[in-house]
């Protein structure tokens, strides 16, 4: 738990799923399927963006990264099926194709980047806020994605599985990063109100009720789900909001997130 607390600390979220998107239509179908803008996205840049029912539940919070003829999607742990079999139903003629390549991956993410947390990777062109790009960290190829997310602000790192025990040993301990498990960061998580599929986020929330309103861009137009969510933001009709409580002998009081 101190590690969570002290500066960046690193996990292992290799259970997230990889997906690629093929096809001239890629990214018009995803743009008017998800909640953020996809359209503009250029070559190197990735955003948040939530598959959400009709009914506007939440399916997944994906992060969509474009590369020069493809997009790349991770999903949250255990939602790459669901994924596809939602993208799927809703291709009916656009040239878009759908893979699941999570197995040819391990996914390592760096949280809490607080100041200072780049002197861990002084040696190699960080990607701005954003953006991702490849790098080689001591001989190991790896791509790092530098992401600003409701579902938890942070740096992921992707590398070929065959290299996974040599990348964890360099990132904790040639680079110094604390490795924390599930337990610590869900606490961290909780503490700063970051939502996550299969608790906050779901088939029984709306994403303005579980606080990823970040995620979702109000002027890019229709997607699955739009008009349910902008009619509890237009009418004001959000019901309920996540809160820190704080528990004593006196009652419970609500505290700030950053303390």
């Amino acid at each position: 738990m101190k590690a969570t607390i002290a500066g960046a600390f690193l996990c292992n979220e290799s259970d997230r799923g990889v997906l690629r998107m093929n096809g001239r239509d890629a990214r018009d179908l995803l743009h008017r399927l998800s909640s953020a803008r996809i359209d503009d996205l250029r070559e190197g840049a990735l955003r948040e963006t939530l598959l959400t029912s009709e009914k506007g539940r939440v399916i997944d919070a994906l992060l969509a990264a474009r590369t020069a003829d493809t997009l790349k999607l991770l999903t949250s742990p255990g939602r790459s099926a669901e994924v596809i079999s939602w993208l799927e139903k809703f291709t009916i003629m656009e040239d878009c194709t759908y893979a699941d390549v999570s197995s040819d991956y391990v996914q390592f993410s760096v949280y809490n980047l607080v100041p200072g947390w780049e002197t861990c990777f002084s040696d190699i062109a960080l990607p701005a806020p954003g953006m991702f790009n490849a790098v080689t960290l001591s001989g190991i190829e790896a791509e790092l994605l530098h992401h600003a997310s409701v579902t938890g602000a942070g740096l992921r790192i992707l590398c070929r599985a065959e290299e996974a025990g040599r990348l964890w040993t360099q990132l904790t301990e040639s680079r110094g990063l604390p490795a924390v498990g599930r337990q610590a960061f869900a606490l961290w998580r909780i503490r700063n109100l970051i939502p996550a599929m299969g608790h906050e986020l779901g088939d029984s929330t709306n994403p303005l009720e579980a606080g990823a309103e970040a995620a979702v861009d109000f002027r890019k137009g229709c997607f699955i789900g739009q008009e349910v969510i902008a009619r509890l933001d237009s009418y004001d009709k959000v019901q309920r909001h996540p809160r820190r409580l704080l528990f004593g002998h006196d009652g419970a009081t609500e505290i700030p997130v950053n303390t």
